[in-house]
């Protein structure tokens, strides 16, 4: 027995050593291999609202792991840096990680990764650091710190130059813009010795005399510029007075006001806000170089193997609102630019479809426009017979007569609508889910892709038919005026949208007793689009609340109804009603764009109005009216 005990006591011994020589021997990242789910710590330097600083954040999480357990730390280090502050951060992380082990920690810009330089081996001992965003970088700031690796930020400025004369060949003058900061300074003596290469035929006018300008001398400056001229915009953080300045109300504003292009090596926080482009540091893709080492790492690679990379992805990107402006066409722009700001055509997307395919879409967009221009006509007919009538009982009889007969017409091209439609596009799914099955080995992973694409486009158009056929039954609808009591309505609503899909989380607050005098069936229909398309956007969050009820006007009496989603952007609350608009994208929120169509046709016919309020991620609310004497 003790020959025994004394067996397992040198054998757990032996484990222990074991181990213990793994940790300090062999390094981090074998003895980390793949984690189940990685515990992941991002050490950001500044504060969100940072334009390139969000763009990494956005390109880092794009690309990490779905199952990763990531921890984020702001420095607030653009307001404040002093070594009193850079301590108290210390200590507190010392306090709130002492019991966190990471298997990985990413740096965002200068300060976090210099920051880490200093207290990595004390706060999160053998933790391997990514870093990005880091400027001026030397491989001796490295020396002695092992496990550090990442991605520097460098900036093109001579291909942004050498874009901006290839695109504008009678190019004389480069008015340059820059300031007095730290990095302002840098990149002028970068553009200075551009200038005096002879890389350049143009010569270099450089707007600021040393001493800095205000954002309005700047823009005087810009505007009484040469002939045969562009803009090169290097830096304007701050004005002569040392004020800070927003960059994308300065580019905005010098964009509107120069009478020549600007071009930038600064990403999106110039281009799509008034610059046309240029070879860019842009922060979402050097995010993304970063967030691979992090999965490289994760995956099993030493990371003594991945070398700092010390050339950023630069990019070129231009913002196509201006290159319409200033008349350039996509064709002169370098291979793989790119474009912001422009909407792409279904043939596009999709070049290499058959063109029979492309020209059965087209057709049935004909048919659409057919449908829309017949309604036009049965209300001009309308008003046609309202004016021939000579008295009121034969104008309510001819009117009637001709209601009827157009009506008949129209329900008759509805039908034939519907069935000549649906037909051919039942062939189109049914014939792809044929292809598929029968001969899918034939095709290759892109040739599949078409064929889905077909099938998708087909099943989409069925429903927005459907519901266009849906809004001309309701403008052709007559309003039968009876007492309604819309809190019921709205729990039977909210009943059956529970019913659908349990596991949503919605807290429902419906006022009791709310009536009005409508049509029943047409408020059923409007209450339901208006309660569902509360539903639809609050489905991405956990929790969501959906209210109905009503509030009191200087002249009248108004129901709403509000949620606590999606919201959107007021800038474009003029396009909500109108049929096919969509504010959201369809891979996050599905549907057609008819259902707000069909509300307004519903209040309007019942001599009301209908207006909605929302911002973006905070919710909406939509009120709709009835006249006076309606509501109760």
């Amino acid at each position: 027995m003790q020959q025994e005990h004394g067996l397992r006591i040198a054998l757990k011994t032996a484990l222990i050593v074991v181990f213990v020589i793994a940790r300090l021997f062999i390094p981090h990242s074998i003895v980390l291999g793949t984690p189940e789910n990685p515990k992941i710590l991002i050490l950001n330097s500044y504060n969100t609202g940072l334009i390139f600083s969000d763009d990494e954040m956005k390109g880092i999480r794009s690309m990490l792991p779905e199952n990763a357990d990531v921890y984020i730390e702001f420095m607030d280090s653009k307001r404040i840096s002093t070594n009193d502050y850079l301590k108290e951060l210390h200590d507190l992380y010392r306090i709130k990680y002492r019991n966190h082990e990471f298997d990985i920690i990413v740096s965002l810009d200068d300060d976090a990764f210099h920051f880490l330089r200093a207290y990595r081996d004390e706060l999160f001992p053998d933790t391997p650091v990514v870093f990005c965003g880091v400027n001026r970088f030397t491989d001796d700031m490295l020396v002695g710190i092992p496990l550090f690796t990442g991605v520097v930020e460098t900036i093109d400025i001579k291909s942004s130059i050498e874009i901006g004369l290839k695109l504008f060949p009678d190019t004389q003058h480069i008015l340059v813009v820059t300031d007095n900061t730290t990095t302002g300074k840098i990149n002028r003596q970068i553009i200075e010795n551009l200038s005096e290469s002879g890389l350049f035929a143009a010569d270099f006018l450089f707007l600021d005399p040393g001493s800095g300008l205000t954002l309005e001398e700047l823009i005087e400056k810009v505007k009484a510029g040469p002939a045969n001229s562009i803009v090169y915009y290097a830096d304007f953080f701050q004005d002569s007075t040392g004020a800070t300045l927003d960059t994308t109300k300065v580019m905005s504003s010098l964009s509107k006001a120069s009478p020549f292009p600007i071009f930038v090596h600064g990403g999106h926080m110039y281009v799509g806000n008034g610059a046309l482009g240029g070879k860019v540091n842009d922060g979402f893709y050097h995010g993304q170089e970063a967030s691979q080492m992090v999965r490289d790492i994760l995956n099993g690679v030493p990371i003594e193997s991945i070398p700092v990379k010390k050339t950023s992805a630069n990019v070129y990107m231009f913002d196509h609102r201006e290159l319409i402006r200033w008349n350039i066409p996509m064709s002169a722009l370098p291979p793989e630019s790119i474009i912001l700001n422009r909407q792409y055509s279904f043939y596009e997307q999709n070049k290499n479809l058959i063109w029979g395919t492309v020209g059965f879409f087209l057709v049935q967009t004909g048919i659409i426009i057919a449908l829309t221009i017949n309604i036009s006509n049965r209300r001009k007919a309308e008003a046609g017979i309202r004016s021939l009538n000579e008295s009121l009982e034969q104008r309510v009889e001819e009117r009637t007569a001709q209601l009827k007969s157009v009506n008949k017409e129209l329900e008759a091209f509805s039908y034939s609508v519907s069935h000549d439609l649906r037909a051919p596009l039942r062939s189109m799914d049914g014939f792809s889910q044929a292809l598929m099955e029968d001969y899918g080995d034939a095709f290759d992973e892109q040739g599949k892709d078409y064929i889905q694409r077909i099938r998708s486009a087909s099943r989409r158009m069925s429903v927005i038919i459907e519901d266009l056929l849906k809004l001309s039954r309701i403008t052709r609808s007559e309003v039968h005026q009876t007492d309604v009591n819309l809190s019921e309505l709205a729990q039977s609503i909210a009943a059956e949208l529970s019913e659908q899909a349990p596991e949503r989380k919605i807290q429902w607050k419906i006022a009791p007793g709310l009536h009005t005098r409508a049509d029943a069936n047409l408020m059923h229909i409007a209450l339901f689009n208006l309660i569902q398309n509360a539903w639809k956007f609050t489905s991405h969050h956990t929790t969501a609340k959906i209210e109905l009820g009503k509030i009191q006007l200087e002249n009248e009496t108004a129901f709403f109804v509000r949620d606590d989603g999606a919201g959107f952007d007021m800038n474009y609350a003029n396009k909500l009603f109108g049929a096919f608009q969509r504010l959201h994208d369809t891979n996050d929120f599905e549907g057609t764009g008819i259902g707000l169509a069909t509300v307004q046709r519903i209040i309007h016919l019942h001599n009301g109005r209908i207006w909605a309020e929302g911002k973006e991620e905070q919710g909406s609310t939509f009120y709709f009216t009835l006249p006076e004497n309606f509501a109760k």
